[in-house]
């Protein structure tokens, strides 16, 4: 599972070293994380609390997980893509 995957990497690197990390992770997976965070906000669960669940089931951190929410809105990344 893409989850397993994510957590597995990031328990390699130390603390200071996750937030690049974050970008460092494959764009698929980068995606994925995305539009799980999207579809968590389509169900109308509220803004943080889809932040905590999503960052909780990818095991990232908030920064990290912000980081990538920002790409995924500049790059209008699926869902939003034209």
């Amino acid at each position: 599972m893409i989850e397993t995957w994510v957590q597995e990497q990031l328990q390699r690197v130390g603390k200071e070293r996750r937030h690049r990390v974050a970008h460092n992770l494959p764009e698929p997976v980068r995606k994925e994380i995305f539009s799980a965070l999207v579809e968590a906000q389509d169900q109308e669960m509220p803004v943080a609390e889809s932040r905590r669940e999503i960052a909780r089931r990818f095991g990232i951190s908030d920064e990290e997980l912000r980081a990538i929410e920002r790409e995924g809105l500049d790059n209008n990344w699926p869902p939003f893509e034209d």
